[in-house]
């Protein structure tokens, strides 16, 4: 019984990260040239952060920059 909570956990773990990827970052299309054949367009993906984890992402290089003092 112990196991099967154990795999439980790791499965709602694993489902917890990948839906806070959600939250994270903002996903848009972007129309790039295929690397097989140059003359074909193709969709892609590009991510990103949205602006509450952008903000944050430099914690500390204002108020606490050891290298610059």
């Amino acid at each position: 019984m112990i196991m099967f909570q154990i795999v439980v956990a790791i499965y709602l773990a694993a489902l917890a990260s990948q839906a806070s990827r959600f939250v994270e970052y903002e996903f848009e299309s972007v129309n790039v040239t295929s690397r097989i054949d140059p003359a074909t367009v193709v969709a892609g993906c590009r991510y990103i952060l949205t602006p509450l984890i952008a903000r944050h992402q430099q914690v500390g290089s204002t108020c606490c920059d050891i290298a610059g003092q």
